[in-house]
């Protein structure tokens, strides 16, 4: 009966835990990732892109279809 209501009693606290982070996470948001030390470099890019493959500088726009 003890270990019963510990693991309630548990379960509470985690669902309680849980909550207030749900509530908070709208008052504080989601913390930034740091960028990374390949994004940090200068890439010399005409468009300023962190990588060449985001490099959109002179790709022909795509037309709807």
């Amino acid at each position: 009966m003890k270990r019963r209501l510990t693991d309630i009693r548990e379960r509470l606290i985690d669902g309680a835990d849980l909550l207030i982070d749900f509530a908070t996470l709208g008052e504080y948001g989601l913390e930034p990732e740091p960028p990374r030390e390949c994004e940090a470099r200068p890439t010399g890019l005409a468009s300023g892109a962190p990588h060449h493959l985001h490099d959109r500088a002179g790709a022909p726009e795509r037309l709807a279809a």
